[in-house]
């Protein structure tokens, strides 16, 4: 170590730390200082906002209560479904899938033969009706021969979707 005039050991410090330290917080007082206006306005907003959540802290607790419920509904839904449907909750639905197809082609077959059912006894009803209707006229008064009555209307023709 250099010695000064006295013989003490002249001790130097590299100073380019302490000075960047300086720099930087003087650039955080300036940014401060210069958005001084802003940062009150964004703390006094987040105040206000606070205050306003405090307020209305019973009506939070009620909806997350009632969410909790939801949940808690959900949850027993879920339990009773993989009561009756073993294994649907945990993602197995395949059997489900295929109860409910088997479930809907029967009832695409019941309304098929239904359907074509109720228009054969509706084809019958007419054919009836009609017979009757000459039956009538027939056996009319004074032999007269009575206008025949209107026939039934026929089923509409339906829309295929």
């Amino acid at each position: 170590m250099p010695l000064d005039e006295d013989g003490i050991p002249i001790l130097t410090a590299d100073l380019r730390d302490v000075e960047s330290i300086r720099d930087s917080l003087h650039s955080v007082d300036r940014l401060l200082v210069n958005n001084a206006t802003t940062i009150r306005d964004g703390l006094l907003s987040f105040e206000t906002y606070t205050a306003s959540l405090k307020s209305k802290g019973e009506e939070i607790d009620r909806v997350l209560a009632k969410a909790d419920d939801a949940f808690a509904g959900i949850d027993s839904v879920f339990t009773r479904i993989d009561d009756v449907m073993p294994g649907l909750a945990s993602g197995q639905a395949d059997d489900l899938l295929q109860k409910v197809q088997t479930i809907h082609e029967l009832a695409d077959s019941f309304n098929k033969r239904s359907g074509a059912l109720m228009e054969e006894g509706r084809r019958t009803l007419i054919d009836v009706s009609q017979a009757a209707s000459r039956m009538a006229g027939k056996l009319g008064a004074a032999g007269e021969a009575a206008a025949p009555p209107p026939a039934p209307p026929r089923k509409p023709q339906q829309k295929r979707h």
